[in-house]
């Protein structure tokens, strides 16, 4: 894993590893392109490829432009609420981008070319509205998750197949157009579960060494970001930016991510998240002794200990590149704004984005961001869509882009 594997030359050879037939003056384009040699690393560790960028991406900041293209002011009332609640949830699937409000109990429809809305209806859970968690477009469907189930719409809203889950559902990703992965807590443990959108019953799914993989430090199952489509699983931890592939049969395909150092909390932070703890559990009608909640208090602070700044992951399959949010909150001191980093689908640290806002909830598809921002202060909440501009000459000269080749097997 990252951080765990021997270090190849660096630089050397590297795309050629990737890529089957690519040529040596690989290593050069990126020189020109970035202005400076890709000093990073790939090798294969039992049958898994792991790439490792430097801290530094290929492109200079700046040479990744995000271009607005249009932005509609929402109501106040879709961010109010306690703030360790998951907020909005955003995705958008063709021509339609769907917003769930989870405070208003809905799902909106907008148009993804131009944000004219398109209607929308509302929608429910066994828990009520705080026990929705987000939402996902498939081709043809809409399937909201709550902690106790899977609500799935057809794109219209009109009529709902609930699928029942077997345990505290905490996170959802596409495994392809018609199954979805959902991240369950209970027991004591954590698993996944496999769902058929069409079906009612939830099967086991297995990744491969996925939880020996990730940081020790990150506990919390909240603090997974999936997604996913076409096959894979895609999981980042929260504290430092290392993306895992699975398949289908769960076996671990691809670990890639860049060499950055996680950050540790600091004792202001931690201080703030110890009094959030504490008034989550008073709002939730705990009647623990005071000694027991300071202990679980201690606890949930000590799981924050390393800063949790990656705050989301997506993959769109139409430009090839992920983005990995990069945000801390407000409440503990963030600047409000958000920073994307970008990799190709071969896994390499393309450029940073600089986004003007704080985002609440995003997804990248077609080459667009679309991003449901907060701007502070009396400032109303924005659903905007920017276009992700890449040069040109990158896109026509860099053979690197292009997704390498599936391994087979071996976990």
């Amino acid at each position: 894993m990252i951080g765990g594997v021997r270090r190849g030359a660096p630089g050397r050879g590297v795309i050629l590893l990737l890529l089957a037939g690519v040529a040596a003056s690989g290593c050069r384009m990126i020189s020109r392109l970035g202005g400076s040699r890709w000093e990073g690393t790939v090798d294969t560790v039992g049958g898994v490829t792991v790439v490792r960028n430097p801290a530094t991406p290929i492109l200079e900041r700046g040479a990744v432009r995000l271009a607005p293209l249009w932005r509609d002011s929402l109501p106040d009332s879709l961010l109010e609420g306690p703030v360790w609640n998951p907020g909005p949830s955003l995705a958008v699937a063709g021509s339609r981008l769907y917003l769930l409000d989870r405070r208003g109990g809905r799902v909106d429809v907008f148009d993804a070319g131009d944000g004219a809305a398109r209607g929308g209806w509302p929608t429910s859970a066994p828990g009520g509205r705080d026990s929705l968690v987000t939402l996902l477009a498939l081709p043809g469907r809409v399937v909201v998750g709550s902690h106790q189930e899977l609500a799935v719409y057809p794109a219209d809203g009109h009529g709902v197949h609930r699928i029942r889950l077997d345990a505290d559902g905490r996170s959802l990703a596409p495994l392809d157009d018609t199954t979805v992965l959902s991240l369950e807590a209970g027991g004591g443990g954590v698993a996944w579960k496999r769902y058929v959108v069409t079906d009612t019953i939830g099967r086991p799914f297995l990744p491969g060494d996925i939880h020996s993989r990730i940081a020790p430090e990150v506990m919390d199952v909240d603090c997974w970001k999936m997604d996913g489509g076409g096959g894979r699983l895609l999981v980042l931890a929260c504290t430092r930016p290392v993306v895992m592939a699975v398949g289908d049969t769960g076996a671990m395909l691809s670990e890639f991510g860049i060499l950055r150092a996680a950050d540790t909390a600091s004792a202001a932070q931690l201080d703030t998240l110890r009094r959030l703890y504490r008034a989550r559990a008073e709002e939730m009608g705990s009647k623990l002794e005071g000694r027991v909640l300071d202990a679980m208090v201690e606890r949930e602070a000590r799981l924050q200990r390393v800063e949790h700044v990656y705050r989301g992951l997506r993959f769109d399959s139409a430009s090839g590149l992920y983005a990995l949010l990069r945000q801390t909150p407000t409440f503990l001191g963030g600047s409000g704004t958000a920073r994307l980093d970008l990799l190709t689908s071969a896994g390499l640290y393309l450029a940073t984005v600089d986004v003007p806002g704080r985002i609440v909830a995003y997804d990248l598809a077609g080459g667009t961001l679309y991003a449901l921002l907060a701007r502070g202060g009396a400032a109303p909440p924005i659903l905007a869509a920017f276009r992700v501009e890449i040069p040109s000459d990158v896109r026509e000269r860099a053979a690197w882009w292009r997704e390498p080749k599936k391994k087979e097997g071996g976990r």
